[in-house]
């Protein structure tokens, strides 16, 4: 599960980006999607109008083995609700899944395909509407209007001293020091503070309270896990850019959202400096395969440049024994950093581990197998198309 942000996708040619599905499986965030949009309303300062960048970058937003991220403030919500907690351990968040029953009794969820990737191909087609535009033109205004110097002070002056951290490793800790405070009036501070930040209305801020308490007025990081996860995350960015860590550039504002959905990918892979800086410590600290890798945007697309080479330069044969050997494993060399990720993250790879290889009689059974499941989906869609 590879997350990706702008810098990084930019960088790369829609060869590597559609080659990049056969070794991962791209986390999209919406905070990518919108930011491939807002570039729409950008001056023409380089060769090509904004409208045509736009279409060129949206085409590599790989299509297959992707998956777009509900919104962070969707699930910061579902677990200040108590509603939905979400695994934090590198699967991503997915939504619309329709709960299925076949005929025979077997279970199982349909996803149809998400709004974004309808809007997505009419980008890659040159197809914007009136409210793409004007998107695009607020996102801008908006972008333009963050005043991080203005956050500085107010941040200063709560801390009541100037900055003294050295590092991100020394605000990582002070985070944690300061947001471990076992004081009930220390943590309803912090999930009220969050509340704010998040624009959380009146009704429903009442109800997290209400849960809270009833609940025993428990510490944030266990009452609801990752919206103060996201609330750990506001507050390194904050004391770091007190302690001149970080500089009070407007998009670093709209960089830090991309940290909310660390939990839901094992590798992030961004060429921006501030990422590089920030990203260390809110990496998960475990042990071996379910911990995190931060990848820098120049060594993947290094990477992926050699792969694409290297299997144009195999002969059709070569590619199909590859492909029957490896599947969607990389080639075992150690100097590939994609090689390295998938011996960290994944099972090894070991002779029988490509593409299964099915008779005829397997691929029979196999497709009588699926045929409920199928025809299942088949029926809900004409329920829906009956409906609309």
């Amino acid at each position: 599960m590879l997350l990706l942000d702008k810098s990084a996708m930019q960088s790369f040619s829609e060869r590597e980006s559609r080659f990049l599905s056969k070794h991962f499986s791209v986390v999209i965030p919406p905070i990518l999607i919108t930011e491939i949009l807002a570039d729409l309303s950008k001056a023409k300062t380089r060769k090509l109008p904004p409208a045509i960048e736009v279409t060129l970058l949206s085409r590599k937003l790989p299509p297959m083995d992707s998956h777009i991220n509900v919104h962070y403030r969707q699930i910061c919500i579902g677990s200040l609700l108590g509603l939905q907690e979400p695994p934090m351990d590198g699967r991503p968040v997915v939504g619309g899944g329709v709960p299925l029953r076949t005929r025979d009794g077997k279970t199982g969820l349909f996803f149809e395909e998400p709004e974004e990737w309808k809007l997505i191909r009419n980008w890659q087609q040159g197809t914007f509407t009136a409210q793409d535009k004007a998107y695009a033109q607020r996102w801008r205004r908006m972008t333009d209007a963050l005043d991080l110097d203005r956050q500085k002070r107010l941040v200063r002056k709560l801390l009541k001293r100037g900055p003294d951290l050295k590092s991100v490793g020394e605000v990582s800790t002070r985070a944690a020091r300061i947001l471990e405070n076992p004081k009930p009036d220390r943590q309803y501070r912090f999930i009220t503070g969050f509340m704010d930040q998040l624009g959380v209305p009146t009704e429903m801020r009442l109800r997290v309270l209400g849960r809270w308490q009833a609940a025993g007025s428990p510490p944030f990081k266990v009452f609801a896990p990752y919206a103060a996860y996201c609330n750990r995350v506001n507050m390194i960015f904050s004391l770091s850019v007190v302690s001149g860590l970080v500089s009070t550039r407007p998009t670093n504002r709209i960089d830090l959202e991309y940290l909310y959905y660390l939990p839901f990918c094992m590798v992030f892979c961004s060429g921006d400096g501030f990422h590089k800086t920030l990203c260390p410590p809110l990496l998960r600290d475990d042990p071996g395969w379910m911990g995190q890798s931060f990848i820098g945007r120049d060594e993947l697309k290094k990477d992926l440049e050699y792969l694409v080479a290297e299997w144009d330069g195999l002969s059709k044969e070569e590619k199909k024994v590859r492909s029957d050997e490896y599947g969607s494993y990389p080639p075992p060399r150690e100097e590939l950093v994609t090689h390295r990720l998938w011996r960290k993250h994944l099972k090894p790879w070991k002779p029988g581990s490509g593409n299964l290889k099915l008779d005829a009689d397997q691929q029979k059974r196999l497709m009588e197998e699926m045929q409920p499941m199928l025809d299942a989906i088949k029926e809900y869609e004409q329920r829906e198309s009956a409906r609309a």
